[in-house]
């Protein structure tokens, strides 16, 4: 399973032009990392919410070998 992962970005902004000023947030993201994982193999070292134990998670089911692997 191939997997890819963004980072978001929020931050807030004040812009003014002509005398005249407006404030709002700004939202993007980047994409941060990739890589491939075998459903059928254990994923030593991974924390729960990083993003291969994540993609695992959601593409290979709560019972595959790489989900259930404990540190």
């Amino acid at each position: 399973m191939k997997y890819t992962f963004v980072r978001q970005v929020t931050a807030g902004f004040r812009y003014t032009c002509g005398g005249k000023s407006t404030v709002g947030r700004a939202t993007g993201w980047t994409t941060d990392g990739t890589g491939v994982l075998d459903c059928s193999t254990a994923l030593k070292g991974a924390k729960a919410g990083e993003p291969p134990l994540e993609a695992a998670r959601l593409s290979c089911g709560p019972d595959s070998p790489l989900t259930t692997a404990k540190g």
